[in-house]
């Protein structure tokens, strides 16, 4: 039997392929061989482990209205923030809508916090405008426009039934 140059080392065909041919029966009653196992010689290869560097952990702090404990982000130093009350939106609606007093109040004002070492903003402290809040400022609104109303036509009706 001839050797095929480009089989594998120590193969040896059982018998001779298979025939091709479309119309012949007897190719499945044939047995198929069995391919010969080969063990790879791999050469063991060199992996460098470079250490990764860790990326910068960010933390986002959640301000509220009293001064917190902090790591100041641009000066390094742990401190307790500084407060400062400065008008928002909702001492603005508040204004707008219930009293011009309400500029005066904290209880409405947004909180910026500061560091004190080197007088940095590192957060900020907003008064939530909910649609509570908004519902009951409409409310108002509606109210008082509804006195004035009420107010006006007390006037007219006094003036009708008392002529000066």
């Amino acid at each position: 039997m001839k050797q095929n140059p480009t089989a594998p080392v120590g193969y040896e065909p059982e018998s001779p392929p298979p025939s091709y041919d479309i119309g012949s029966a007897n190719n499945a009653t044939k047995p198929i061989p069995t391919p010969v196992q080969f063990q790879s010689q791999l050469q063991p290869q060199q992996v460098q482990v470079q250490p990764q560097t860790q990326p910068p952990q960010v933390v986002i702090l959640e301000f509220g209205e009293d001064p917190m404990f902090i790591t100041c982000p641009y000066c390094d130093s742990s401190t307790i923030t500084r407060t400062e009350y400065k008008l928002g939106v909702m001492s603005w609606l508040l204004c707008l809508t219930v009293s011009i007093c309400c500029l005066c109040c904290d209880f409405n004002k947004d909180v910026l916090h500061s560091c004190p070492h080197c007088n940095m903003t590192v957060g900020q402290y907003r008064r939530p405008c909910t649609k509570k809040i908004v519902l009951i400022i409409v409310f108002l609104m509606v109210l008082s426009a509804i006195v004035v109303i009420l107010n006006i036509m007390m006037m007219i009706l006094t003036d009708l039934y008392n002529p000066k």
